[in-house]
């Protein structure tokens, strides 16, 4: 039952909206805003680019919280620390924890308190630019690969609901003209 209403919540979004291009552009801002190492700034951020880029603001918001929310937001941030490592420290060779700022050796000193850090960051201390780097390039990266695959999943969506509603329209046509005969 709770699964019948959001998908049908997000089936109604989906159909209100006019245009494919602007449902999948919607969708894939929602996508780089969940992503993104932005939790403070995620509603701006919706409010700002739906405005900008003139998209549907509730197919982002949806989009955003559906992917960014209490459960997945320690696997995303994880997912674009170690992108975010990967891609200053072993593919552009950069020391990314001499250009750390201040404040990020004073977190991972606390973090340091109560989670071992060395053990889980590699023998490093946290870097604040993995993080911040990895929450930009991950989500472009992510979001340019799902406008494709979106907008041909929506429109089979919208082809598929609108089919369906047509054949239940003939169906009830049928019927009534075998109820009039």
């Amino acid at each position: 039952m709770i699964l019948d209403k959001i998908k049908n919540f997000f089936l109604k979004l989906i159909l209100e909206e006019s245009s494919l291009k602007k449902l999948t552009l919607s969708f894939c801002f929602g996508n780089f805003i969940a992503w993104s190492a932005t939790i403070p700034l995620q509603t701006p951020l919706i409010f700002l680019f739906s405005w900008l880029f003139r998209l549907n603001t509730k197919v982002t918001f949806a989009t955003v919280y559906l992917i960014s929310n209490p459960l997945t937001i320690v696997p995303i941030y994880a997912i674009d620390y170690a992108f975010g490592n990967w891609f200053l420290n072993t593919f552009l060779k950069i020391d990314t924890i001499k250009y750390n700022p201040a404040f990020a050796q004073t977190f991972s000193n606390f973090l340091n308190r109560y989670i071992d850090l060395s053990r889980i960051l590699s023998g490093s201390s946290f870097c604040f630019w993995c993080l911040l780097i990895g929450g930009i390039v991950l989500p472009i990266i992510l979001s340019i690969i799902l406008y494709p695959i979106m907008k041909v999943v929506f429109d089979k969506l919208i082809k598929l609901y609108k089919n369906n509603v047509k054949n239940r329209e003939n169906l009830r046509l049928d019927h009534e003209d075998n109820i009039s005969k």
